[in-house]
């Protein structure tokens, strides 16, 4: 496993299971309009890693088979 080398992460989370977020097809829209790569400019000054699940590896709840939408 690989170690993260930042004890910091963060991350844009909902409830899915009640509210708006109960549809997939709105979490699916509001996954592809959040520009990633400009928060992580704003936030990170370009220094944090993008990740293509909810967590980034090192972690202990890191699941390598969860993946973002396509």
């Amino acid at each position: 496993m690989h170690s993260n080398t930042v004890g910091r992460w963060y991350s844009i989370q909902w409830h899915m299971y009640a509210g708006p977020f109960g549809n997939a097809k709105l979490r699916q829209a509001s996954a592809h309009g959040i520009d990633h790569k400009r928060i992580n400019d704003i936030v990170t000054v370009g220094k944090g890693a993008l990740y293509d699940g909810p967590t980034p590896d090192g972690l202990w709840w890191f699941n390598a088979n969860a993946r973002s939408y396509p």
